[in-house]
């Protein structure tokens, strides 16, 4: 063979090589490389934080199960046992909540931490680590409790939430409507998230609007028994309140106790009441509420939320407003008790008139 042709042989020798070395490094970086279907099949795990137990939680958490569920995403977001943290409303609680906050955030195993709650939010604010994306559910006030910062801007880049403006001040001013209260009562914890179950800015507003006077008794412990609840509205009661706003407090969870005494003792004196969580109260004897808290939207609305999280949208650039859909329930027995005449344009308009009360284990069992 002559040189030439050797020449020629080596040459596409080595031409040969060099493409099955480019190939092979190609190969292998297609094989590091994510696939479409591997990015689809992914399987995120979710963390959850409660600062105490609470039936809204439970049922937050179902809406959102199906909501993810109707979106396609039910087999591909889990909620493992072990990362699901719940404390307890009492001050030595409080501490427990920012520890078990810390232990979340410091964990390489979890996509994503739902905040149950003011308290939760602000326990994981305060250990956030700006990796694990928060998304807070069920907050009475987000932006009085300044966890974000307004409601179009939640101030921190891992952090969304669900903001229904007004909510609070519409539930006053519907109360106001129906009973024309001169003295309202309020009863709280006086911490940041204590006001907000309460509404008590709103509540200052409202009086201000309707030259009405507010009367406070801000001396709740955390998680306050249902002897300290009592002795609070026995409180607001001498001081001659003709109505009382009860909120998303322990005493008043009707999953955990039984909060049909303070309603009767409430009856007896011929105290107007609104309940802040809606008809089961108004069913056990509250003068009336909110129709419920019909969480179906609002868990499409935080399944959507999730969703574009995982596929890489920043917390803090999603929309936060959320349809503000107030309706009225109506206990027409507490009515009579207290000798009140409802109007009635109020009764047309009400959601659901309750003729009678309903027995705590009914309540329980039809939710």
């Amino acid at each position: 063979m002559g040189k030439g042709k050797r020449f020629l042989v080596v040459a596409l020798g080595c031409v040969m090589l060099l493409a099955m070395a480019s190939s092979s490094l190609a190969a292998g970086r297609k094989s590091h490389a994510r696939k479409p279907h591997e990015v689809q099949s992914k399987v995120y795990r979710v963390a959850v934080l409660e600062a105490g137990t609470n039936w809204v939680h439970d049922k937050m958490l179902k809406a959102l199960q199906a909501g993810l569920a109707e979106k396609g995403w039910g087999d591909r977001v889990v909620f493992p046992p072990n990362a699901h943290e719940i404390s307890s409303w009492t001050a030595m609680g409080k501490a427990g909540t920012y520890r078990m906050a810390a232990d979340l955030m410091a964990r390489k195993d979890i996509d994503l931490i739902i905040a149950m709650g003011t308290d939760a939010a602000q326990a994981l604010l305060a250990h956030n680590n700006g990796r694990h994306p928060i998304v807070a559910m069920t907050l009475s006030d987000p932006v009085g409790a300044g966890v974000v910062k307004s409601e179009t801007d939640s101030g921190v880049d891992n952090l969304t939430t669900a903001i229904a403006p007004n909510q609070g001040l519409n539930m006053l001013r519907l109360f106001h409507a129906v009973v024309g209260f001169r003295r309202l009562g309020v009863l709280y914890e006086d911490t940041a998230a204590g006001r907000t179950y309460t509404n008590l800015d709103d509540a200052r507003d409202v009086v201000r609007e309707k030259g009405a006077r507010l009367v406070e008794f801000p001396h709740l412990p955390g998680g306050a028994s249902m002897r300290e609840c009592k002795a609070g509205l026995e409180w607001l009661i001498s001081n001659g309140v003709d109505a009382v706003y009860l909120p998303d407090i322990p005493c008043f969870d009707w999953t955990l106790s039984d909060p049909r005494p303070l309603l009767n003792y409430l009856r007896e004196h011929r105290v107007a009441t609104f309940a802040r969580t809606g008809m089961p109260m108004v069913q056990l004897g509250a003068l009336m509420g909110a129709y419920d808290f019909e969480l179906k939207p609002l868990g499409r609305f935080h399944a959507a939320q999730l969703i574009s999280i995982f596929q890489g949208v920043s917390p803090r650039r999603l929309g936060m407003v959320v349809p503000n859909a107030l309706g009225l329930s109506l206990n027409l027995k507490t009515a009579r008790m207290m000798g009140r005449d409802l109007p009635p344009d109020v009764l047309v308009s009400a959601d659901v008139i309750v003729s009678h009360d309903r027995s705590l284990e009914d309540v329980r069992k039809s939710r």
